[in-house]
């Protein structure tokens, strides 16, 4: 366990802490470059028109990607907080067990997969719907550009393949680092909630000169275990603003 309240312990578990989410960036990314991929050749194959954005392809990427990092925030928050959990509330807690075999059945669904399953079909559904918009309107103004030129269809297809150049590198990184991070963030507070946790939550930030001006006023906000933070921004906990890196730490509540 750490004390957060100590600037040190602090900084040694914002290190701990972005390794271990850190750790499932290249999977993340690998998942949302191949559903780019599948794209491409989709539009490619559909010239002149618009092909089609599969958002099933999408739900089954987020889908993996909440999954892997969510569960891996699950038990790093048991490994991490477990015992402070089950001191602030006066009693143990067993940890939730969960088959980590992906599409096979379950005799009972691990809790960790629960939340997840319930974002993919809110909030991770209206994520998907503005990516695929966004993707077929940058395809849509690329034809249109394309067509008002006269390009023969290897012309059309060399601009679709560009621009998924674009998809497929850092278009990719930034959804996909983005995810990851805020699976792991609400993923650890989804474990401290299953755990019946009275522990205070705390946002910390990455602490450098890339926090955006909002969240730097968030550094150390603490609220109770039950409340949600109010950041100018409009987000209510750490990195659920696209691209933010902060995370949450916890403590046990001063008398």
């Amino acid at each position: 366990m750490y004390n957060l309240r100590n600037p040190r312990q602090r900084a040694r578990y914002l290190r701990a802490t972005t390794r271990r989410r850190d750790s499932n960036f290249g999977a993340a990314e690998r998942i949302i470059r191949l559903v780019f991929a599948k794209e491409r050749k989709a539009m490619i194959s559909a010239l002149p028109r618009v092909g089609k954005v599969d958002k099933g392809e999408w739900t089954k990427a987020f889908r993996r990607v909440w999954l892997l990092s969510g569960e891996n925030a699950w038990r790093y928050s048991e490994e991490t907080w477990g015992g402070a959990q089950a001191t602030a509330r006066g009693r143990q807690h067993k940890p939730t067990k969960a088959i980590r075999v992906f599409g096979l059945q379950y005799k009972q669904i691990p809790a960790w997969m629960q939340w997840v399953f319930k974002w993919i079909t809110t909030i991770g559904a209206e994520r998907i719907t503005g990516i695929t918009e966004t993707t077929r309107a940058a395809v849509k103004k690329a034809l249109a550009e394309g067509i008002a030129n006269e390009e023969s269809i290897p012309a059309l297809a060399k601009r679709i393949s560009d621009l998924y150049d674009g998809f497929e590198g850092s278009r990719a990184t930034l959804i996909a680092r983005s995810e990851t991070v805020e699976a792991f963030t609400v993923g650890s507070m989804e474990q401290a909630k299953d755990a019946g946790s009275t522990l205070d939550k705390i946002w910390l930030t990455a602490g450098d000169d890339r926090v955006r001006e909002e969240h730097v006023e968030m550094e150390g906000v603490t609220v109770r275990y039950d409340e949600e933070w109010d950041c100018s921004d409009g987000t209510t906990y750490p990195s659920e603003a696209f691209n933010c890196r902060c995370t949450v730490g916890y403590s046990v509540p001063e008398v």
